[in-house]
């Protein structure tokens, strides 16, 4: 396959440059789970020096240019670290939820208990009575308190009730109390009692609980108050769309404040990429520096946007002139003539045409428009117009292309990078280009011709 070809040329510098794309989300991500563990204390110093050696061992990868290796194995580890930051918080967020609905459990006992003396006319000493009405609003107490005042309640109630008075749960209960069983008795006091909590109860406390060790405390303050307000409400039909309610716009918060969070990652990558060289690029940098401040959604997405774009245009630009000076340092090698102001002509002008040195008359053309990933390489005839030609002469310098092309590719690889060949038409299927001599100079690179528009379809 000796005519024209389309190839697609990947070079070191680009591949390079994706490690390193891949290694600012790593460093990012690591960021955003050692803030969530650290500040929870989620996770302790071994668990930290495991991921601090993980991502040393990461970053040797591209010390060692095992390159393929570094762009396996930085995503899984990115998608670990989210995976794990995010069932560290489920379990801490748990253990709160569990500890929050033994409060309201026990605001539930302390409220029924008050209600259960009151109605029983039974005198109540000042202190376990303002217990009682604190716990029953489920107001912070210190551990145990609310649980004796429950108990002494219990002991009122049941010395005022003669057995002839006890249904047959309420004497168990008093048997239970009196073998020593009072911390059964009173987990099992609610169900007795009819006193109802949900599961419902339950997953407002996880919610909201996952949510602040995210968002944190003056995140869900308000929807703290509110479920301790409905812990509190005698009316179960009530609660129980009170707290519906409150469970829906809890998990909207969460599903904001996650795509927030995430967007924030995707940023601190974008930072640790963008150098600001020039001055748009400052300007995109101390926005993104800023970036927490902003509470906005949108807001955030529309900043992250314009910073991938930014750092997208850079490194197109930056691959398209890493593969021009990759072909034509490979064309000089092979014994092309290049000159100076070649590389700015190929970068404007999308296409140039260089001589073989040991034979003028024939040359490469080289079309690269833009910052397209492909280019179209032909060997080409410089002459006459309309001037007589050897067939035979012109397929045989076809043929030396081919093998010229394949030391080209070698050249690219050896320096790291890699050529494929995208469409490629035998020698001979189509005729050789003619170059006019007399316009393009007998030592001409056609970079004096503005060359006419010209595609890549073959």
């Amino acid at each position: 396959m000796s005519g024209p070809k389309v190839i697609v040329i990947v070079t070191r510098e680009e591949i390079i440059a994706t490690c390193n794309r891949h290694l600012a989300e790593l460093d990012a991500a690591i960021s955003n789970w050692r803030n969530i563990c650290e500040k929870h204390g989620l996770a302790d110093l071994k668990d930290v020096e495991a991921v601090l050696k993980r991502q040393a061992e990461l970053r040797l990868l591209l010390a060692k240019e095992q390159f393929l290796e570094l762009q396996k194995h930085v995503p899984l580890a990115i998608q670990f670290l989210n995976a794990d930051v995010t069932a560290r918080v489920k379990k801490a967020a748990e253990a709160e939820a569990t500890a929050k609905t033994e409060q309201a459990r026990l605001s539930s006992f302390a409220s029924s208990m008050l209600s259960k003396l009151t109605a029983s006319n039974i005198q109540i000493p000042a202190e376990l009575a303002e217990v009682l009405k604190l716990a029953s609003l489920n107001s912070d107490l210190k551990p145990g308190l609310a649980t004796q005042a429950i108990s002494k309640a219990i002991d009122l109630l049941t010395a005022k009730a003669s057995p002839s008075e006890l249904t047959d749960s309420q004497k168990k209960l008093v048997a239970d109390l009196g073998d020593g069983h009072r911390n059964t008795v009173l987990k099992r006091w609610p169900d007795q009692q009819t006193v109802h909590l949900d599961d419902l109860t339950e997953k407002v406390h996880f919610q909201i609980a996952d949510l602040s060790l995210f968002a944190g405390e003056e995140a869900v303050a308000s929807f703290t108050a509110r479920a301790g307000a409905i812990a509190s409400e005698p009316s179960e039909t009530r609660r129980k769309l009170l707290a519906e309610s409150l469970l829906f716009e809890v998990n909207a918060a969460a599903r904001a404040h996650n795509e927030r969070r995430r967007v924030l990652q995707d940023i601190e990558a974008f930072l640790l990429r963008l150098d600001g060289v020039d001055e748009k690029s400052r300007a995109v940098r101390s926005r993104l520096a800023s970036a927490h401040e902003i509470q906005s959604v949108e807001a955030l997405i529309a900043l992250a946007s314009e910073a991938h774009s930014a750092l997208e245009a850079r490194d197109k630009a930056a691959a398209a002139g890493a593969r021009r000076q990759a072909v034509l340092n490979g064309l000089s090698q092979l014994g092309y003539e290049l000159r100076e102001g070649m590389m700015t002509t190929l970068a404007k002008e999308g296409q140039i045409v260089v001589r073989k040195a040991v034979n003028p008359d024939y040359g490469v053309e080289v079309i690269a428009p833009g910052e397209v990933e492909r280019f179209q390489v032909r060997a080409v005839a410089f002459g006459a117009s309309g001037a007589a030609r050897d067939p035979q002469r012109d397929r045989d310098m076809e043929t030396i292309w081919c093998s010229e092309f394949d030391k080209l590719a070698a050249i690219v690889a050896n320096n790291g990078g890699h050529v494929s060949i995208t469409k490629a038409i035998p020698a001979g299927q189509t005729q050789l280009k003619i170059i006019d001599s007399q316009a393009a100079g007998p030592h001409s690179d056609v970079e004096f011709a503005r060359p006419i528009e010209r595609k890549l379809k073959l």
